[in-house]
């Protein structure tokens, strides 16, 4: 019979029982977009090409799938995917993947050889690495059960191997995420640097602290006001500023204004009324959204009446009229800076005059001021900064007990009376009259007036009293007071 050509408009093999067949002794093409089959395929041989098939399964010897297939259900004896294969399910007792393959469910009973990647979900197989994915607490526990040795991956908590029921999870060690590093979120204003994971604004002027919408911190706040002046003729040594130190809120967009406290002028004879408060210095301050912190001024040194109240307060004079120290505003001090100062601060009285003797040493923020009579008036000694502004590479402040830096706030000595050496107060509690701690001012001995009397800037220390002399006499300005805000880095 020859070859004809013929149109089937439809086509049906239709039986009551058995396997109707159609039978090519090469192949049968069907030349079409779509071919729509509605049962399950069993093929005997190898399906080839393209393939996507839905709703249905196939079941085949081998089923190679060349370009890109997807398949929602197949059954073979070998599974061969050289592009990329999305699998809703397959069973296979060997899989050959040389592409990339995504499979939703998989089950292989035999050897597997993967080329490239075996994907499911986030979970992957390939070369060289494993990935596992992650997954919740709540993820992990949801299943039924679990094989023993199950690796998971939760990222709070780290790698976990799942050991049987009776050990459960167990945690190995250090494979939890890493936490991202928030953004060091800085305010502006004062000198700023970074130390032991803090921000640090040193305030040396009276200017603003500027935070911007997205600042909220706690912030340390280590506030000295401006330290007394002194006075002439045996004159009493001016007292340190006060001291307050503790925390304050600070959330938002913020302008806040920082004020440091100037140091009490000198007494000059027939200029100044010679009294102690006519020496006494500034007062420092923040104000914070919560309320503004204030640090006394401290008290001036006497030349007439008694030594200046203040924070810490200034000497009385020695010699002929000799008068008492000044009252501290300030409370004791517990010995460990750090702590919130009562609202008062720290600070100490100014010791009394004596004659003959030296004018009284000004008080200082941790110690009274000396009496004339007592270790020649020295001033009384001063605090260490504490330690979370301590950085080696910004060293602040003055010399102290066991620190060449950080010391602050220490009181001014005593003038002499009669003038003599042998009669000054040394300054800031030091037991060494030529070298003053805490930046504070010593007391005039056979000196002509000098810079050594004034308390230093920025110390918050009083000045050191002048001796008895020729005409004009003058003792020495306090020193300036100084502000510490310190929050975290994130």
């Amino acid at each position: 019979m020859s070859n004809k050509s013929f149109s089937v408009r439809q086509f049906d093999i239709i039986g009551d029982s058995g396997n109707p067949k159609i039978t090519s002794t090469e192949y049968i093409e069907l030349n079409t977009p779509r071919v729509a089959i509605s049962t399950d395929v069993t093929v005997g041989g190898i399906v080839r090409s393209d393939l996507t098939l839905t709703n249905h399964s196939v079941t085949s010897a081998q089923l190679n799938v060349t370009g890109v297939g997807t398949i929602t259900h197949s059954k073979a004896s070998e599974l061969h995917v050289t592009g990329v294969g999305t699998i809703g399910y397959a069973v296979a007792p060997n899989l050959h993947v040389s592409g990339i393959a995504t499979i939703t469910s998989l089950n292989v009973t035999g050897v597997s050889t993967v080329g490239s990647e075996v994907k499911v979900v986030d979970t992957f197989l390939k070369p060289q690495a494993v990935g596992l994915g992650t997954t919740t607490a709540t993820g992990r526990d949801a299943g039924i059960s679990t094989a023993t040795g199950t690796l998971i991956y939760v990222p709070p908590t780290g790698m976990q191997v799942y050991t049987g029921d009776i050990g459960g999870w167990k945690t190995i060690a250090n494979t939890a995420e890493t936490p991202s590093t928030p953004p060091n979120v800085q305010g502006s204003g004062g000198f700023l640097y970074v130390y032991n994971n803090n921000n640090i604004h040193v305030f040396e002027s009276t200017q603003p602290f500027t935070t911007p919408s997205s600042f909220n911190k706690t912030v340390s706040y280590t506030i000295i006001g401006g330290g007394g002046g002194s006075n002439y003729d045996g004159g009493g040594g001016g007292g340190a500023g006060g001291w307050m130190e503790g925390t304050a809120p600070v959330g938002g967009s913020q302008t806040i204004v920082v004020t440091v406290g100037a140091g009490g002028d000198a007494g000059i004879e027939g200029t100044t009324p010679g009294t102690g408060p006519s020496c006494t210095g500034n007062v420092s301050s923040v104000a914070f959204p919560g309320g503004t912190i204030t640090a006394a001024a401290g008290g001036g040194g006497a030349f007439s009446g008694t030594g200046g109240a203040g924070g810490s307060a200034g000497g009385g004079r020695g010699g002929q009229g000799v008068t008492d120290g000044g009252t501290a505003t300030g409370v004791a001090f517990p010995g460990t800076p750090g702590t919130n100062t009562p609202p008062a601060g720290w600070g100490y009285p100014g010791g009394n005059g004596d004659n003959p003797s030296p004018g009284g040493g000004g008080g200082g923020a941790s110690g009274s001021g000396d009496h004339g009579n007592n270790n020649n008036g020295r001033g009384g000694s001063g605090i260490l900064l504490h330690s979370i502004y301590r950085d080696p590479q910004n060293p602040y402040g003055f010399a102290g007990p066991g620190s060449t830096d950080f010391w602050f706030a220490g009181g001014g000595g005593g003038g002499s009376y009669p003038k003599s050496d042998s009669g000054r107060g040394a300054g800031g509690g030091s037991p060494d009259v030529a070298s003053p701690y805490c930046g504070a001012g010593r007391g005039q001995g056979n000196e002509n007036p000098g810079s050594y009397q004034n308390g230093q800037d920025n110390s918050g220390s009083g000045a050191g009293g002048s001796t008895a002399g020729a005409t004009p006499r003058n003792g020495g300005n306090g020193g300036s007071g100084i502000v510490f805000l310190a929050y975290p880095t994130s």
